[in-house]
C-alpha cells in the first residue's frame, strides 16, 4: 500500500485495486483509520455525479471496510420494468434515464440486476448520510455531497513486514509500487525487517545531500 503525494495539488492520492485512485481525506492514526473518496467523484463539478464503479479493496493493502461509521448507497441506473419499492429513491437529476438508490447498508431485494443496466454500491460515512439536510434531497444531489465526504477504512497495525520495524523504533521503507524495502534504524543503517535483528545490512549508510 502506497500513498501518492502530489506536492502541486497539495492532494494525497491512495491506488487501489485497478489502478483506481481515492483521494485520501484524513487519517486517524490513533484509531487506525483513513477516510477516502473517489477521485473521480471529488472531480464532478456538480452535485450529481454519476458513480461507474464498485470499491475493491486489493488483500495485499491490509485494509478493510467496517460497518462501524460507515454505510453504503446502491444506485440502479437505467432501469426499465415497474416502480421501485417505497425505500429506494429515484435520482432527479439532468443526464440520468430512469435512475434510483437505496441509502442502505447493502443493496435491497429485488431483481436490480435484471432490470438496470448498471448496479454499484458506494460506501460512504453514517455520519453525513444520515444529516437532515442529505437525507432529506439525496435523490437531487444530496448523495453527491454524501458522497464527496468519502468513506473510512481501517488497518490492523500488526500487519505486514513495518508492523516489526516501528516496534523496534524504525522507519518504514517503500519503494515506488509501495513494496516494503527495509527498516531505517535510528543508527542510519537500513535493515531488512527491524531495528532489534542485525541481520546483513541492504546499505551500509545514509547520507542526504542538497
Amino acid at each position: 500500500m502506497a500513498i501518492l503525494c502530489d506536492a502541486a495539488a497539495t492532494t494525497a492520492t491512495l491506488r487501489l485495486a485497478g489502478d483506481t485512485n481515492y483521494t485520501v481525506l484524513g487519517i486517524d492514526y490513533d484509531n487506525h483509520t483513513i477516510t477516502l473518496a473517489d477521485a473521480e467523484l471529488l472531480a464532478y463539478n456538480n452535485d450529481c455525479p454519476r458513480v461507474r464503479r464498485n470499491v475493491t479493496i486489493p488483500a495485499k493493502a491490509w485494509l478493510n471496510f467496517t460497518a462501524t461509521g460507515n454505510s453504503t448507497i446502491s444506485f440502479f441506473l437505467d432501469c426499465t420494468g415497474n416502480s421501485p419499492p417505497p425505500d429506494v429513491i429515484q435520482i432527479n437529476c439532468t443526464g440520468f434515464a430512469q435512475s434510483f438508490l437505496a441509502p442502505q447498508l447493502g443493496v435491497p431485494v429485488g431483481d436490480w440486476y435484471g432490470s438496470c443496466a448498471e448496479v454499484y454500491v458506494a460506501p460512504v460515512l453514517t455520519e453525513w448520510l444520515d444529516r437532515p439536510e442529505y437525507g432529506t434531497r439525496l435523490g437531487s444531489g444530496g448523495y453527491g455531497k454524501v458522497l464527496r465526504r468519502g468513506f473510512r477504512l481501517s488497518w490492523d497495525p500488526s500487519a505486514g513486514l513495518c508492523y516489526g520495524c516501528e516496534m523496534t523504533n524504525g522507519k518504514c521503507g517503500y519503494d515506488q509500487f509501495g513494496a516494503f524495502v527495509g527498516c531505517l534504524c535510528p543508527d542510519g543503517v537500513v535493515r531488512g525487517t527491524d531495528c532489534g535483528k542485525k541481520e546483513v545490512d541492504l546499505f551500509t549508510n545514509i547520507s542526504c545531500k542538497t
